[in-house]
């Protein structure tokens, strides 16, 4: 017979599983509906990082990889006939460092917030 309680009063109860599957509101205080109770697991709490924290954190590791290489390959090849196009991979160098620094700053503001 499972034991049913009041999230609110703290009153328990043990019905049948027909009744628990039905449920009922609690007789004392006529708030909530009953619930099982919340089980409280011993030991320490294992820390997790949220999704958006781990992509912030990876998209700013490979944003400060790729960055450097396209943003050289641009100014080695800047002057010439295709000088426009390199113009391009310098900017981009440029938006890839910039972005990788946002990114590693939500990152890290992110393990702050969940290891709180």
């Amino acid at each position: 017979m499972p034991r049913l309680s009041c999230t609110s009063c703290g009153f328990t109860i043990s019905l049948t599983r027909r009744e628990a599957e039905f449920g009922m509101i609690c007789p004392e205080c006529h708030g909530p509906r009953l619930r099982p109770p919340i089980k409280e697991r011993p030991g320490k709490r294992l820390s997790t990082f949220r999704p958006a924290t781990v992509r912030a954190l990876i998209g700013g590791a490979v944003c400060l990889f790729a960055g450097p290489p396209v943003l050289w390959q641009g100014v080695l090849n800047l002057h010439g006939k295709a000088g426009y196009l390199w113009a391009r991979a310098v900017a981009l160098g440029v938006l890839l460092l910039v972005a990788a620094v946002a990114f590693l700053i939500a990152g890290l503001i992110g393990v702050y917030r969940d290891l709180k």
